[in-house]
């Protein structure tokens, strides 16, 4: 994951370099399953509610 990208699309004043740091000290702490991390990302991209094809080979 880049945190710098992420830290960019933070809403707000806090400067760049805040948001950066902050999203390192959360990070530090936590462990993300792979599991939960999946799901995160098919939430964020929308992709729960429709046919999903995980890889194909052709």
């Amino acid at each position: 994951m880049n945190l710098s990208h992420l830290a960019s699309q933070f809403p707000g004043e806090a400067k760049h370099g805040s948001n950066y740091r902050r999203l390192q000290r959360f990070f530090q702490h936590i462990r993300l399953d792979g599991d939960v991390a999946a799901l995160v990302i098919m939430q964020m991209l929308n992709l729960l509610n429709r046919p999903n094809v995980l890889a194909y080979w052709r």
